[in-house]
């Protein structure tokens, strides 16, 4: 897998905190320990995806629903999008 290296800014209080994860061997390294919250993160947004198609599709009618079925998925989606630009 291709790499990417970035340079991060954090207040002293968290690099304090990810040095006691770090010295309790949680993590080997900054690298690490970065990789495990971004996967974590990810992890996250699948697991809520998959839960708005889940509860999408548990009241879909059989036979086509019409406009306001369509309307109110519309705003589902745009309140979800809205909300994961907060993180």
């Amino acid at each position: 897998m291709k790499t990417e290296t970035v340079q991060v800014s954090i207040p002293a209080e968290l690099a304090e905190f990810v040095r006691q994860d770090m010295n309790v061997g949680a993590y080997g390294n900054w690298s690490e320990y970065v990789r495990d919250l971004l996967r974590r993160r990810r992890e996250e947004r699948i697991a809520r995806d998959l839960s708005f198609l889940a509860e999408a599709v548990k009241n879909a009618p059989i036979e086509d629903p019409g406009q306001a079925f369509y309307d109110r998925a519309a705003a589902l989606q745009k309140q979800i999008r809205r909300e994961k630009k907060r993180f």
